[in-house]
């Protein structure tokens, strides 16, 4: 085959497990849409970052379906701005996700506010998503128009070094911020993993680090192959090699979402009740006969969730005769903490 249908073989079935992707980051970003209280409150910091995660994933993933659009065109720059801005963006939630898990075992606090987290999350992600565009295009090689999906155009070592220093670099620095962040949370644990009341903290612990992980899973492959093509120890055109680095990286949403329904049982509950209330419905409607009474009542069933599952995510932060400013500062704390009072949702 020629380079070309190569190239073109590649694209598809790049742009088909991106689609895999976006609809297993979007069942996350939907559950935070209908039960606000299960993602979105407030007093769950950790349930916000990864409803933000997924939807970034989903928006960046979401972007490989519009197919392989013209040089030029609209859709082409909308194609590579929505993957050069989310997709780090998603990296960015998943590094802050690390650091107020470590500030809240080690330290009893959580050091940024959501506003803070909004700020860096969506403003650092401009840097690679624009500032290729002072010597290159949103778009594809000429000899590869409308065979893959538009990133950038123009010069070939001009692109390549945008990618390496902007994408693959900031890549590199969350990666390296994670790694050691999680090594002090390991650290910390093994040395407290014996005293009294820290099973809450250890169990928080061992549930939130995969999600790094599962990011260090598919994008760390990716990362090296980019550093071995810049460097021409690979080539572009070892498409048995960079095709499947591709594809591993675009599953982070994905296992991201495997992770948060395997974990969450509210969540679970919650998608469970709805699918009984809808399909009892479609049989009234199909044999217009009264269906069997399903009450489906969200608030309650969340609420009973939280006096009943003590999952992993921060509901719960102090005890009685401690003091706290919710989002002050994100979620303040004076006071002794008992992680007994930790509660899932």
């Amino acid at each position: 085959k020629s380079e070309i249908e190569m190239v073109y073989v590649g694209g598809l079935i790049y742009t088909c497990f991106s689609a895999v992707s976006a609809a297993f980051s979007f069942a996350v970003v939907l559950t935070g849409l209908l039960w606000p209280g299960l993602m979105l409150s407030k007093c769950r910091p950790f349930s916000n970052i990864l409803f933000f995660i997924s939807l970034c994933d989903f928006l960046g993933s979401i972007s490989n379906s519009f197919g392989f659009p013209p040089n030029g065109s609209h859709l082409c720059s909308a194609q590579s701005f929505f993957y050069l801005y989310f997709i780090p963006a998603s990296w960015l939630w998943t590094l802050l996700l690390v650091y107020q898990l470590r500030t809240l075992i080690l330290f009893k606090s959580l050091d940024l506010s959501l506003k803070w987290m909004h700020v860096i999350c969506w403003s650092v992600p401009l840097l690679p998503a624009l500032l290729p565009l002072s010597t290159n295009n949103y778009g594809q090689d000429d000899g590869l128009n409308e065979a893959s999906p538009c990133v950038l155009g123009g010069n070939e070592k001009l692109k390549f070094l945008w990618i390496i220093t902007c994408d693959t670099g900031l890549s590199f620095i969350c990666f390296v911020l994670m790694a050691i962040w999680s090594l002090e949370i390991f650290r910390f644990c093994q040395i407290n993993k014996h005293a009294e009341s820290f099973d809450k903290e250890l169990s928080l612990f061992q549930s939130m680090r995969l999600y790094p992980l599962a990011l260090f899973i598919t994008w760390v492959p990716a990362f090296f192959g980019g550093i071995l093509v810049f460097t021409d120890v690979l080539s572009t055109s070892n498409y048995s090699v960079i095709t499947p680095l591709e594809v591993l990286a675009t599953q982070y949403g994905t296992l991201l979402t495997l992770i948060y329904f395997s974990q969450s049982k509210a969540s679970r509950m919650l998608w469970i009740d709805l699918f009984k209330k809808v399909t009892s419905h479609i049989i009234f409607l199909k044999h217009s006969t009264q269906p069997e009474e399903v009450q489906f009542d969200g608030k309650r069933l969340l609420s009973n969730m939280e006096e009943t599952d003590e999952d992993i995510l921060v509901q719960r932060l102090i005890s009685r005769d401690s003091m706290v400013s919710i989002y002050a500062n994100e979620i303040k704390i004076d006071g002794d903490i008992r992680m007994s009072d930790v509660r899932s949702f």
